[in-house]
């Protein structure tokens, strides 16, 4: 195999790697080229609708691992369903989708680790003296064993999802568009959840209080890329929470948004831009400093305080006006209001 990888692409170490996820296209046009089948044939547009890029990257959020490959057995690999493996012994492609934590067929969590040796689910170590797949490749147990029955009912954000795997469209609430670009929004939305630019606020644990979720951690390091090494049951109560504001799109996010404070900033730190459908709303009813004030407003605002005797500082004033209170104040901005304070 190795040989072969060299003659084709003159890099062995490309089987190293998950060919429908971290394979660069050119690749793979090589390897259609070889073998003469249609575009269309090839692990080219494999869960592409669900790419958040072109781009075939390992840092994909949304694919889980495929194998190990000598990786440490601590980190997320396969998630399977007991009773599916029963039924039919192959891994489902849904499987891979690190948001799909349910198996809508038969209402149970998946399962991402061995139920008797705690280890990662690798089907492609399986030991050659296993009679299938359906065992662990460490332990060599059953991998079908029974699972609990989930008390409620699957989000129907997971059901969409899951039609926009087969269509290539979102359709949920009043929002329709392509799936890639919702999956874009969807892990802006997750960002904000873990809460990586709000040192003083744990939005999610707020928002685990209001709608009644039990709350549990999250890993607050690289979250796009900590979501897939979470389990099925805490990746199950995040898409839950999104679900929830999803409801009635946008008026239960807007809410929620202000009530918690959010901003453009929670989504977008980097300033990279995010897809229209969440871009507009969180800049146009979220973003506090999206309205600029202009000189005339703001020395009548330190009137007001000066006449109700509220304290002159900044954030006084960023609250008074509307504003983010981490908002810069522009140079006129800056020069009017220093010498406000030291004529009064």
């Amino acid at each position: 195999m190795h040989t072969l990888a060299v003659a084709l692409w003159g890099n062995g170490n490309r089987l190293s790697q998950d060919i429908d996820r971290s394979v660069p296209t050119e690749y793979l046009k090589v390897l259609r080229e070889h073998y003469g089948v249609d575009r269309h044939q090839t692990l080219e547009n494999d869960l592409a609708q669900l790419r958040c890029d072109d781009r075939n990257t390992y840092q994909d959020p949304n694919l889980l691992n495929l194998c190990l490959r000598g990786r440490m057995r601590n980190k997320a690999g396969q998630q399977y369903c007991p009773a599916c493996l029963v039924e039919r012994c192959y891994f489902r492609r849904s499987w891979r989708l690190s948001i799909h934590p349910v198996c809508t067929e038969h209402h149970c969590l998946l399962l991402n680790r061995c139920p008797h040796c705690s280890s990662v689910i690798d089907p492609t170590k399986t030991s050659p003296m296993s009679k299938d797949i359906g065992y662990c490749a460490f332990c060599w147990n059953n991998l079908r064993v029974d699972n609990t029955v989930l008390e409620f009912e699957t989000p129907k954000l997971l059901l969409a999802i899951q039609d926009s795997v087969k269509t290539g469209w979102f359709e949920y609430e009043n929002l329709r568009l392509r799936a890639c670009i919702f999956m874009q929004g969807l892990w802006r939305i997750v960002y904000a959840l873990y809460g990586i630019r709000s040192e003083k606020l744990n939005i999610w644990e707020t928002l685990c209080s209001s709608f009644g979720t039990n709350y549990q951690p999250l890993t607050k390091n690289r979250p796009y890329y900590n979501f897939k090494d979470e389990s099925p049951e805490v990746r199950l109560k995040i898409l839950s929470v999104v679900d929830r504001l999803l409801v009635g799109w946008p008026d239960t996010f807007i809410a929620v948004g202000k009530e918690l404070g959010l901003g453009i900033s929670h989504f977008d730190p980097a300033n990279k831009g995010m897809p229209y459908w969440l871009d507009e709303i969180v800049r146009r009813d979220l973003n506090k400093g999206w309205y600029r004030v202009n000189t005339e407003e703001m020395q009548s605002c330190l009137l007001y305080m000066q006449k109700n005797q509220i304290p002159i500082t900044r954030s006084g004033l960023a609250r008074e006006l509307g504003l983010d209170v981490s908002k810069k104040l522009s140079p006129n901005e800056k020069l009017l209001f220093e010498e406000f304070r030291r004529r009064h």
